[in-house]
C-alpha cells in the first residue's frame, strides 16, 4: 500500500574525532532505502562539532510498503571532506516493521478516535547507536520516524502484514490465547556477500556492511512471510518467534519459527 515516510534527524552526540587538526568533524546524515529517494537527500552539514543539532525533516513516498517490512532504513552518518571522498562515521538501522503490526486491531478499541488516530500515524523515536563495522559504536543519533498511509483508512488492518510478531511465548499482559493454531516456519537462502570479496576487491567495511544489511533484510522478510502464514491459518499474532542462521559455504540460510495464535483482550478463561 502507498505509504509516506517521515524521518526527522534531531541531532547526534559523542561522535568520533575525524579531523585531528580541529579535534572535531563536519557531520551530515544521508538516509537510504532500496529503490527510494528521500527529499531532501541529506541533512545540512554541521561544522566542526562532535555533538551536532539538525532538527531537519526528510521524507519519501513508497508505493509498496513491503519494502519497509523487509529492510531497515539506513541513516548513514558522514564526515564532510572538501578535497577527498567523505568519510563514513557509521550507520543507524531503523526497523519499521513494528509500525505495521496490528496492535491497534488486537489490543485497543477499533472504533475509538484514539485508535483511529494511532492507525493513521505510528512513530519510532529515541537515541540510536551509530555503528561502524570496523570501529564499533561511534556515538548516538536521535531520530523520529513515522509513517502515514496515503489512504483514509488503515490498509494494514485487513492485511496479513499487520500480525504482531512477538518473541515471548506468553501473551502480553491483559490478553489471553483464545485459540492455538500451531507452529509456523519459514526458510530463506541467500548468497553470502562475503564469498565474493576477493573477486570484487571490495574493502572490508563494504563487505561487512553488505552482509549486515542482508542479515537485517532476511530477518524482516522472515517476519513478514510468517505473518502472512499466521493470517492464512486464521490467527492474529505470532508468539515465541525466533530466528536461526547458518553460514554454509557461499550462502546464508535463515530459518524462522513460531506459534500462530489468536489473542483476545481480557482474562483467560478458567
Amino acid at each position: 500500500m502507498p505509504t509516506r515516510v517521515f524521518v526527522r534527524i534531531i541531532g547526534a552526540r559523542s561522535l568520533p574525532i575525524m579531523d585531528p587538526t580541529t579535534n572535531s568533524c563536519d557531520p551530515y546524515v544521508k538516509p537510504q532505502l532500496k529503490g527510494v529517494s528521500f527529499e531532501p537527500p541529506t541533512t545540512q552539514t554541521a561544522k566542526k562539532t562532535l555533538n551536532p543539532v539538525w532538527n531537519e525533516l526528510l521524507k519519501c513516498d513508497i508505493a509498496d510498503d513491503c519494502v519497509l517490512l523487509d529492510e531497515p532504513i539506513q541513516l548513514r552518518v558522514f564526515d564532510k571532506d572538501t578535497f577527498t571522498q567523505d568519510d563514513v562515521i557509521g550507520t543507524v538501522y531503523v526497523f519499521c516493521s513494528s509500525l505495521y503490526e496490528g496492535l491497534g486491531k488486537i489490543m485497543s478499541d477499533e472504533d475509538s478516535p484514539d485508535s483511529k488516530q494511532d492507525n493513521r500515524r505510528r512513530e519510532i523515536h529515541g537515541w540510536f547507536p551509530i555503528y561502524d563495522s570496523m570501529r564499533g559504536i561511534c556515538g548516538e543519533l536521535k531520530v523520529v520516524v513515522h509513517i502515514q498511509h496515503i489512504m483514509d483508512f488503515n490498509p494494514v488492518e485487513d492485511s496479513s502484514v499487520g500480525v504482531p510478531v512477538l518473541s515471548s511465548s506468553s501473551p502480553p499482559e491483559g490478553f489471553y490465547i483464545a485459540e492455538l493454531h500451531g507452529m509456523v516456519d519459514e526458510l530463506l537462502v541467500e548468497d553470502d556477500p562475503e564469498s565474493d570479496w576477493q573477486d570484487n576487491f571490495r574493502s572490508c567495511r563494504v563487505s561487512n556492511d553488505a552482509r549486515q544489511l542482508l542479515l537485517h533484510t532476511m530477518d524482516g522478510r522472515l517476519g513478514r512471510q510468517m505473518g502472512r502464514k499466521v493470517a492464512d491459518c486464521g490467527g492474529n499474532a505470532l508468539l515465541a518467534y525466533s530466528t536461526h542462521y547458518d553460514l554454509e559455504e557461499d550462502v546464508i540460510v535463515a530459518r524462522g519459527i513460531g506459534t500462530a495464535v489468536t489473542l483476545r483482550k481480557g482474562p483467560a478463561a478458567a
